[in-house]
């Protein structure tokens, strides 16, 4: 992304206070100049690592700038902490001419000869087990064998060499040692895929992901670390298995992992099935019905599979049944569970695609029976109401619709309330119960609730009414932006008075990539503003809009255009 290029030295007016005193109790670490006017570095937000970018020209002027927190490109508290490190360091920024872009030990390297290079490298390999893991690596050519002890030493070789006998690791540390590790394994996944057969090649292969889990696990890393690295090592070998036209090397290859699975019942085994389970959607239905088959062969026969797979284990089965058309051939296996609901909720709906329509909505409400509180007994209104629609039952269906709505906001259930009613009297208390209901959910970061009633709006085309409800309700950014253009023609006053007076829930909610759809509606939101309207009328908007600042620092928008902010 192109930004606007500023002069470095005056950091302080081109950035909010507000932001400069919160980068400020950051700690910027391993400053380098990577390139020429490029700098690189890690800024800690407490226990919480960022890598931080910032490129300067010839001028001295900010010309870019990267942060891989969820704001992105944009001038963030991590880029603004290293902007204030590398403007105190008053590090040089002026053009050292064509013949200087050479870096110094650039030019020191060409001046050495084979001798010293050989003779300083053994010295520092010497004192740096990091660098000497790297190194035979990365050197080491010749073919070998591993085994799982073998592959157990080198993860505790790659552990010591970033952290010796330390039992925690920080967030910069467990990034060095998955990239030493990843390194360090490379080699023995390789060993595995040149005869993916072998079953000590995938012994050696599993225990890559079973000691780098155990290691992990240990030095307190998050499960997502885990699954990370399951990814990396088992996405070299789906890779292949993608690619395979051997039957030999399918059927041996998945059956280890079907074996692997059905014996370790870990947290590891889980985590190994979900990631068959994502491979598993990406496959042809023959190779689908056949790994779905052979697995559901050694559930339907390991009475330990069955009895100790935890209930995300079975869910992920039963939808491997579903979605290969077995699942009525082994529905014996597949017992109710109370209090399971995301089990129950899996169960019922492979049990309506094989239309046994009586039977799912008895165990329906033999659960809403069961549960103890009344909130848990939405899933399975739900299901009834799915069960209603598949089998064609439209009293029933209209039933649960309505009562339902305040949770689906489906847009076509709505259609069919308004078709239902009979004179334009209910049709406008079903419109009003419907706004009503959506706004509440909006109240609530409700995504659905956001949707359904931008679609009603949208459809009775009233663009006054469209202002008139999103001025009074928080967020919805990416709602403004989608009307911006034909809410700008008709009513361009009432349009940024709207957007700039108005109350914005204090976050965005729970979900990472709805956040970033109201930050990234915000800058676009921003840019068709100043594009649209003359700066002396926007900025006044803002003067007018701050006279209110219960409303304006709660809103998102003018925090952005007045102080760079997004958070």
């Amino acid at each position: 992304m192109n930004k606007k290029a500023w002069p470095l030295a005056s950091y302080k007016e081109q950035i909010s206070s507000s932001l400069l005193a919160k980068a400020k109790k950051f700690k910027v670490r391993e400053c380098d100049e990577e390139e020429k006017g490029r700098f690189i570095a890690y800024v800690d937000e407490g226990d919480l690592t960022r890598d931080v970018s910032l490129t300067i020209n010839a001028q001295g002027e900010v010309t870019d700038h990267t942060c891989d927190c969820q704001i992105g490109a944009k001038l963030c508290m991590h880029i603004a902490a290293l902007i204030i490190h590398v403007a105190n360091k008053k590090v040089s920024t002026k053009t050292r001419g064509r013949k200087a872009v050479k870096a110094p030990f650039e030019t020191a390297l060409e001046e050495l000869t084979d001798t010293d290079l050989r003779a300083w490298l053994l010295e520092i390999l010497r004192n740096n087990k990091d660098l000497q893991l790297n190194f035979l690596s990365r050197f080491t050519k010749s073919v070998q064998t591993y085994t799982p002890d073998a592959v157990i030493a080198l993860t505790l070789q790659g552990r010591k060499a970033i952290i010796k006998s330390k039992k925690k690791a920080d967030a910069s540390e467990l990034k060095r040692m998955v990239a030493l590790w990843e390194q360090l394994h490379t080699p023995v996944i390789e060993s595995y895929l040149t005869d993916p057969t072998s079953v000590s090649g995938y012994e050696a292969f599993y225990t890559i992901i079973r000691s780098v889990g155990i290691n992990l696990l240990d030095l307190h890393a998050t499960v997502t670390r885990v699954e990370q690295y399951m990814g990396f090592v088992t996405g070299k070998l789906f890779d292949m298995l993608r690619m395979t036209g051997d039957e030999k090397v399918w059927k041996a290859s998945t059956g280890f992992l079907i074996q692997t699975i059905a014996q370790e019942m870990t947290i590891l085994a889980h985590m190994m099935l979900d990631r068959l389970y994502k491979f598993f959607m990406e496959l042809s239905p023959n190779r689908k019905s056949d790994l779905a088959q052979r697995l559901l062969h050694k559930y339907g026969s390991n009475k330990s599979f069955r009895d100790k797979s935890e209930y995300r284990s079975r869910t992920l089965i039963i939808k491997m049944a579903d979605e290969s058309n077995i699942f009525k051939d082994h529905i014996g296996l597949f017992p109710a569970r109370t209090y399971e609901n995301e089990y129950n909720t899996a169960l019922i709906r492979a049990m309506i695609n094989i239309n046994m329509y009586e039977e799912v909505e008895d165990l329906c409400h033999e659960q809403i029976e069961k549960n103890v509180e009344s909130k848990y007994d939405l899933i399975y209104n739900l299901l009834l109401r799915e069960l209603y629609r598949k089998s064609e039952d439209a009293i029933m269906y209209s039933i649960m619709s309505k009562e339902l709505f305040a949770h689906t906001f489906d847009y076509d259930d709505y259609l069919l309330f308004l078709k239902e009613d009979e004179d334009d009297g209910s049709k406008k208390e079903t419109r009003e119960i419907a706004i009503e209901n959506a706004r509440e959910g909006i109240f609530d970061n409700n995504t659905k609730a956001n949707d359904f009633l931008y679609r009603l709006l949208e459809s009775e085309g009233d663009t006054q009414e469209m202002i008139r409800q999103y001025s009074t309700l928080p967020n919805c950014y990416p709602e403004w932006y989608s009307a911006f253009k034909i809410m700008y023609e008709q009513n361009p006053d009432g349009l940024l008075k709207g957007l700039l007076n108005k109350r914005d829930n204090s976050d965005f909610g729970t979900t990472k990539s709805w956040r970033e759809q109201q930050y990234k509606a915000i800058i676009l939101i921003r840019n068709l503003i100043t594009d649209h309207y003359d700066e002396k009328k926007w900025k006044a908007a803002l003067t007018a809009a701050r006279k209110n600042p219960n409303i304006a620092y709660s809103n998102k928008l003018f925090l952005y255009m007045t102080e760079g902010i997004l958070d």
